[in-house]
């Protein structure tokens, strides 16, 4: 998130969030205005998520910046229907989910999304799962993306102690994937489960 001055030199925080807006590459960050001029101003600020009068608070600013910021969960899954699974998991909570069919696809998902956690398949065309983490790993800030293996098949030996040293679980889609999803998120975003309908 950003928060935004309005009354500023050289730049105005209007001219700031306009050009913020226009720019595709970070249009979606949620940008929180925080000025003396907020109150009166409000009706001007076109874009912002949410506008602070100062002086602020520091539950009020917390309170914005929880509200719009979600973590965000990049899904790498060839099967429609194992992406469909996934979403509907990821659907009951608060996160952001972008979905891509195979390493390829991901990778250039990352070039406009910058996850907290990927999900990601192993057996994939194009680029399977371990071409992706390769490539991943060896990209600048690539190491530090959690990444959650959802496979279908057991993988041998020699790939588990890869993705052991790659990847922080390994979930199979048949064995009560959406309680252990959830555990998992839990565990590296704060997430907590939650409860069946």
């Amino acid at each position: 998130a950003i928060t935004l001055d309005l009354i500023m030199p050289d730049m105005d925080g209007w001219t700031v969030l306009r050009r913020l807006k226009e720019d595709p590459e970070v249009a979606a960050i949620p940008t929180v205005v925080v000025s003396v001029v907020a109150g009166e101003q409000r009706g001007a600020v076109l874009g912002a998520v949410d506008v602070l009068q100062k002086p602020v608070s520091r539950e009020d600013l917390i309170r914005v910046l929880q509200r719009c910021s979600r973590p965000r969960v990049l899904v790498v899954e060839d099967s429609e229907d194992d992406q469909r699974l996934l979403t509907a998991i990821l659907e009951r909570e608060p996160v952001e989910v972008r979905v891509a069919s195979d390493g390829a696809d991901a990778l250039e998902a990352l070039a406009h999304f910058t996850p907290d956690v990927i999900l990601l398949d192993l057996f994939m065309p194009n680029m399977d799962g371990l071409e992706f983490l390769n490539v991943l790993r060896r990209r600048s800030g690539g190491d530090a993306i959690p990444v959650v293996i959802v496979t279908g098949t057991t993988p041998d030996d020699q790939v588990r102690n890869c993705l052991s040293q790659w990847t922080r679980a390994v979930l199979s889609k048949r064995d009560n994937l959406p309680e252990r999803l959830r555990h998992v998120l839990d565990g590296l975003l704060g997430i907590a489960p939650q409860a069946e309908p």
